[in-house]
């Protein structure tokens, strides 16, 4: 049994929901030396990430009794069962960035997708040679326009491309399509051939979920 919802909590409640996944048993084991911190740090269980954010605690200090409000120990939790692998695009300098180049059209897989969740994908790391996109999709390959499928559209790296809870709908295990648009760098210092840099890519469910891989970003002369 979880966590009320609300109403005064006990510890030993806390306690028995982390060590039995029952709030109400009453501590059969007979533990002493209760500690809120050691429960709301995870070392009594691991924090079940398939609470909502809002119903489990934050593993931060002040720590609350009421940060477990209806939390559920033994709730299943979200995976990413396929994952997207490490990708590399190749663009010639653009001075006018009106070009580009597209990824292949990729896909992961969410297993049990919490319904009232979105998945937002945010690219980080080094995004000094050219500029990264990436559109999203749980209907299907967004394309090399990106707005195919109910896609997103293409969304540039420094903002966070969202696909709602509405997009997902209410299947157990959505299919995340993505494609990335890749414009080369305006300039490469120095007169040389080629210049790369590689961004980080985290796609994210729940503020804990993620499935994280890179782009590499090469501009060469011609």
């Amino acid at each position: 049994m979880a966590v009320p919802a609300s109403d005064q909590l006990s510890l030993i409640g806390i306690f028995d929901e982390l060590n039995v996944d029952d709030y109400n048993d009453r501590n059969s084991d007979g533990e002493i030396n209760i500690s809120l911190k050691e429960c709301s740090e995870g070392d009594v269980s691991t924090i079940n990430l398939g609470n909502l954010v809002a119903n489990r605690p934050n593993g931060s200090a002040p720590h609350g009794m009421t940060e477990f409000y209806a939390y559920d120990n033994d709730l299943t939790v979200p995976a990413w069962s396929s994952v997207i692998a490490n990708q590399s695009l190749q663009a010639v300098v653009d001075p006018g960035q009106t070009g580009g180049v597209f990824s292949s059209a990729l896909n992961c897989q969410l297993d049990n997708q919490i319904t009232t969740l979105p998945v937002t994908a945010n690219i980080t790391g080094d995004t000094s040679v050219g500029t990264l996109q990436i559109s999203l999709s749980a209907d299907g390959d967004p394309g090399e326009g990106g707005d195919g499928n109910s896609a997103t559209g293409y969304v540039t790296e420094g903002t966070t491309c969202t696909l709602s809870s509405s997009d997902l709908g209410t299947t157990t295990s959505p299919t995340i399509h993505v494609r990335f648009k890749y414009v080369g760098a305006g300039s490469i210092p120095g007169g040389g051939s080629q210049i790369t840099s590689t961004r980080t890519v985290t796609l994210n469910h729940n503020s804990g979920i993620t499935d994280t891989f890179t782009v590499v970003g090469k501009t060469v002369s011609s």
